[in-house]
């Protein structure tokens, strides 16, 4: 799949031309992420990763910001998801009436391969919940326990590792805004630092 981009690239940047498949409204505003902000149209920056990385649209190019090829191959083509062949899946699903209209619904939507810890906070939070609260939420948290991370003059705040967060009470939990989700929350991240939640033997659950 990766064989079929043609990549430009500097010390800061990586442009990949002439992409299909891909559409930053629909992989970034769809409620599977909360760390990406639209800057203006076909124009965010998120933090992920640890990372910070701007993306824009040039025509039918995609430009992403700092960021070099080396880490771009490493980090964002998994996390983008840009190693699949979304024009095979789409093709596949499209054979069912009902998956047909979704498809065409948004057909540049792209699944982002995200940390695990971060993911399940995130689910966590969504319980009765809508994007922009989660949004505020999980902004609040990051802002309470993240790492500073600085890009263009602005600081930015990482995603707390979990062990970060076995420091937060219910009650912290709560004045972020996460309401009666707060004591899910400890008792998750709890069982994480604990070792009673097997992570490796849910990644390599079967699906079935």
């Amino acid at each position: 799949m990766l064989s079929t981009y043609k990549f430009e690239h500097g010390n800061d940047f990586v442009r990949i031309c002439n992409i299909p498949n891909f559409d930053l409204s629909s992989t970034f505003e769809n409620g599977q992420c909360f760390r990406w902000e639209k800057i203006s149209p076909d124009h965010y920056i998120g933090v992920a990763m640890g990372k910070v990385l701007e993306v824009f649209k040039d025509g039918d190019d995609l430009v992403f910001y700092n960021t070099n090829i080396k880490e771009f191959e490493s980090l964002w083509i998994p996390y983008l998801t840009l190693d699949v062949d979304y024009e095979q899946i789409k093709q596949v699903l499209s054979k069912d009436p009902m998956l047909k209209k979704a498809v065409e619904f948004a057909p540049g939507l792209h699944l982002l391969r995200q940390n695990f810890h971060e993911t399940l906070i995130c689910f966590i939070l969504s319980s009765n919940n809508n994007i922009q609260r989660i949004k505020k939420i999980v902004n609040n948290l990051c802002q309470a326990t993240g790492k500073d991370i600085s890009y263009n003059g602005k600081t930015y705040k990482s995603f707390p590792p979990i062990t970060d967060m076995q420091k937060l009470t219910c009650e912290d939990f709560m004045s972020m805004g996460a309401g009666y989700r707060s004591k899910y929350l400890v008792h998750t991240i709890n069982a994480l630092c604990c070792k009673d939640i097997d992570v490796e033997h849910l990644k390599n659950c079967s699906l079935d």
